[in-house]
């Protein structure tokens, strides 16, 4: 088990920041997990898919053509190709990022500090400049999670130790499974230390799940929009009692444009 440690003073301040947010971080109970669970086992969406969101975010079509060849085998026949090009296609359309999220399923190191019987996980690899690479064919990715820090220290539960325990192996490193609307795609490219050089794809948060070592969720956190899109969830916005006439959903169109197609 975890042992009392003295808290610094940025520990201290990252508690009462926790402290303040506590109903978003305890919005969802141990009793809700069962249902969750299927998103928390959501496979994680492959550097094809990725590719393809971003594309679609871009309003972009690929080259299916260049895209396609490197799946084909040499010496081919044209209904080969053909095939691959139609696959490709598929996915793209299917590829929309207002509905067809983006799944990780990764692992964070963790340290656990406890003061006043209270135990805090730390992820500090979930701060500001945290982001996920990806790779596809000549497309180099870095995925950008909006506010991944609030999740820098999250409080626990005793039900939620008790779930996490539950298999634990004595390793420092916490799985996740993370779930990420993008919204916004840059032609700009990052430099970064490998050498290469990585377009930003940012996106919100939808869904977040902490799972213990038989990968059971022991912490979840989902959106309140999860499942809607970017368009209907504005428009509920400004949807009271009445339906919304044209000039109204034009202005809805536009703070769209405004709010997901700038970083």
């Amino acid at each position: 088990m975890f042992k009392t440690i003295n808290l610094t003073l940025r520990t201290l301040r990252t508690l009462h920041v926790l402290i303040a947010c506590s109903y978003l971080l305890f919005g969802m109970s141990l009793s809700a997990y069962a249902e969750d669970e299927s998103l928390a086992l959501t496979p994680a969406t492959s550097a094809e898919e990725i590719a393809l969101i971003y594309y679609n975010l871009k309003q972009k079509d690929p080259n299916f053509i260049d895209l396609a060849a490197p799946n084909v085998p040499a010496g081919s026949d044209m209904a080969t190709v053909q095939n691959e090009i139609n696959r490709l296609q598929d996915l793209f359309a299917k590829s929309n990022p207002d509905s067809k999220y983006i799944v990780i399923q990764d692992v964070i190191p963790f340290t656990a500090q406890t003061a006043n019987q209270h135990t805090v996980f730390m992820l500090e690899d979930f701060n500001s400049e945290f982001f996920i690479p990806f790779s596809f064919q000549k497309l180099n990715l870095m995925i950008k999670p909006q506010e991944i820090d609030i999740y820098g220290g999250i409080p626990m539960s005793e039900d939620m130790l008790a779930t996490f325990f539950d298999g634990y192996d004595g390793k420092a490193f916490i799985s996740y499974t993370l779930h990420i609307r993008a919204k916004y795609a840059s032609d700009d490219k990052i430099l970064l230390e490998d050498g290469k050089e990585y377009a930003l794809l940012i996106g919100d948060i939808a869904y977040l799940a902490l799972l213990n070592r038989n990968g059971k969720p022991f912490w979840v956190y989902e959106a309140p929009w999860y499942g809607d899109t970017m368009q209907s969830e504005l428009q509920g916005l400004y949807h009271k009692e009445k339906l919304l006439t044209s000039p109204e959903l034009n202005k809805v169109q536009d703070e769209i444009n405004q709010q997901y197609q700038q970083p």
